[in-house]
């Protein structure tokens, strides 16, 4: 147990903290600072005098997004023993009642004074010494790994999803991780629009597309930012503002993809400036004025559909498919590679099902903290 904790929860030392005790990380971050660089410089566009970006990108490689992601799936083990046990609580009710009804006990209370009245002392003794006082400390034991196995992980889950200390561990808050994600698509973005700056007539069509796909993840991370600024208290009253602004920056960027589809001039480089103000704001933390009111305002903002944000419905369409899944399975008497296997179908299927095209973007919202 203490190593499984030592493994999920981050040691508190200084030197854990610093991304250079992950080499092949920090390359990997490097090499994408180098990339933007040179995507800022085919479009023109200069990066933030103080490299917040830059230092983001970098920072994705530490180890605190890691430990709080693996904090995260502390959650699997108890899942794995929650469904377990309705199968464990009917086996030991039915040993239960087995034993009672070979003792000749029944189930009510009036039963059980009535036949405990009418045993003799012997009787009893031999009950208390034989069943029910080795009964106690097995019980004790019994709930001792109940907790060990159910309660750590599920603590070590919500401290490393709303940060704090376990057992005298820091745990970062898994938004804290989640608040350089914003700076990767928005450099991933960039790349793509310098990609189709220098595109050639036949390769820009395709070009144009990628930057569409970069810009669908931009947006969702935009519409998430309330959640992983870690600027905002969970119920501030700024929030309903908060969201009304970033409904406003992903209709601006909106915009300005169709100013690149309808092939305006310098409509890339202005793309990459939205793009890049956005994510040096989210650095720091002024989700309130991620973009300011002249950037927000474009002749095209009001021919753009207002955005929408459908994550909570399909999470829970998501949820419900599941569960409904899993019950019809459970009904099936299959064996258990079966039983996994049609599991795993249901998951599939559900994830399709809710997200459509983007299924796999449900699984990158699942905090695992590898560089991608």
């Amino acid at each position: 147990m203490w190593l499984y904790l030592s493994a999920m929860l981050e040691l508190n030392t200084p030197r854990n903290n610093h991304p250079s005790e992950f080499p092949y990380a920090l390359q990997l971050e490097r090499e994408k600072i180098d990339k933007l660089r040179k995507s800022c410089r085919r479009l023109g566009v200069t990066l933030p005098s103080c490299g917040r970006v830059s230092r983001a990108l970098i920072m994705r490689g530490a180890v605190n997004g890691r430990f709080a992601s693996c904090a995260s799936l502390s959650l699997l083990p108890a899942m794995v023993w929650a469904s377990k046990l309705p199968r464990i609580i009917w086996n030991a009710e039915s040993y239960l009642q087995q034993r009672a009804q070979e003792m000749g006990a029944h189930y009510s209370l009036q039963d059980a004074a009535r036949w405990a009245t009418d045993q003799s002392d012997e009787d009893i003794l031999d009950l208390l010494t034989g069943w029910i006082i080795p009964g106690i400390p097995l019980g004790i034991l019994g709930a001792l790994l109940l907790i060990a196995l159910l309660w750590w992980p599920f603590a070590v889950f919500w401290s490393s999803w709303r940060g704090g200390h376990v057992a005298g561990f820091t745990i970062p808050s898994v938004a804290r991780h989640h608040r350089s994600e914003l700076p990767r698509r928005v450099t991933e973005a960039v790349n793509a629009c310098a990609r189709a700056h220098v595109a050639k007539d036949f390769e820009r069509a395709d070009a144009i597309r990628a930057v569409s796909v970069k810009l669908e993840k931009v947006e969702r991370e935009v519409l998430r930012a309330i959640r992983t600024s870690c600027a905002l208290r969970s119920r501030s009253p700024l929030k309903k503002a908060t969201r009304k602004h970033l409904h406003k920056v992903a209709r601006r960027v909106r915009a300005a993809e169709a100013a690149v589809i309808a092939g305006e001039p310098n409509a890339l480089p202005e793309l990459a400036r939205l793009l890049l103000t956005v994510a040096e704001r989210h650095i720091m933390g002024r989700v309130l004025e991620l973009l300011d009111e002249e950037d927000l305002q474009n002749p095209r903002v009001a021919v753009v559909a207002p955005v929408r944000d459908w994550d909570l419905l399909r999470a829970v369409a998501f949820m419900v498919l599941c569960v409904c899944g899993a019950l019809g399975v459970s009904r099936l008497d299959l064996s258990g590679i079966a039983e996994t296997v049609a599991l795993g179908g249901v998951a599939v299927t559900a994830g399709v099902t809710s997200y459509g095209k983007q299924w796999l973007s449900m699984v990158e919202r699942i905090p695992l903290g590898f560089s991608r």
